[in-house]
């Protein structure tokens, strides 16, 4: 019996994307990445990644080593009113959560809790890259969040800050 790999090669460092791509989760439950996030996650020369979620409204996709770094700050608390808010967390985070490879036509399989969770097979989703993780928006979270972004007072304070800087 064959067993699948993981095709990421590692290659020379790459830029991580920018913007917001769409992509569509296929009625197995498996995200199909935009190239652009292939390549990036190639460049990093991680073959295991963590899926999860932390707030049960957007799905985050750690390369592992992020993860466990997170696994550790959530295993020591600063003080004691961080004790109960860290152990919800690390509930949420293994409730939802499941290691996952890329496959060789650039898949990942989204954990099962978290298809139900968020009723994404067989659906449109929004990948946008932030700080060490890639975030993955239902059509109906990533809606709400235009709805929200979406407030020219705040977009009008926004660019003048930006002004303020020379940019």
């Amino acid at each position: 019996m064959a067993v699948d790999t993981p095709s990421l090669e590692p290659v020379a460092a790459v830029e991580k994307p920018r913007g917001h791509y769409k992509a569509t989760v296929d009625s197995k439950g498996r995200l199909k990445l935009p190239s652009a996030y292939q390549k990036f996650l190639a460049s990093l020369n991680e073959k295991s990644f963590y899926v999860t979620t932390t707030n049960e409204k957007t799905v985050y996709i750690y390369p592992l080593s992020e993860w466990k770094k997170v696994e550790e700050w959530l295993a020591k608390p600063a003080n004691e009113s961080q004790v109960k808010p860290f152990k919800a967390l690390r509930f949420v985070t293994g409730k939802y959560g499941a290691d996952a490879v890329i496959d060789g036509e650039g898949r990942m399989t989204m954990p099962q809790m978290m298809r139900e969770l968020f009723k994404i097979v067989g659906s449109d989703v929004h990948l946008a890259y932030d700080k060490n993780y890639i975030e993955v928006f239902s059509e109906e979270e990533y809606k709400a969040m235009e709805r929200l972004n979406s407030d020219k007072q705040l977009l009008d304070q926004a660019n003048s800050a930006l002004e303020l800087m020379g940019t």
